[in-house]
């Protein structure tokens, strides 16, 4: 569930990150970053074999994209 806040938020105090999952993450990271999106580099850490990268939304939040 989304809502609204009642005040400003300040993403940068926010102890949060939000993923999101992609079938073909690989294909994800080429399309945003081609479409101008702010990607970060894609690792691969031994929890997540096919890869992951953040992006930052307009808000600033920090948001994971990673592979199903």
């Amino acid at each position: 569930m989304l809502t609204k806040a009642s005040e400003p938020v300040d993403a940068g105090k926010q102890g949060i990150l939000f993923y999101l999952y992609f079938d073909d993450i690989a294909v994800v990271h080429a399309r945003l970053g081609a479409e101008g999106w702010p990607v970060g580099p894609m690792s691969h850490p031994f929890y997540c074999l096919r890869g992951e990268f953040p992006l930052a939304d307009p808000d600033g939040y920090r948001l994971m994209l990673t592979h199903t």
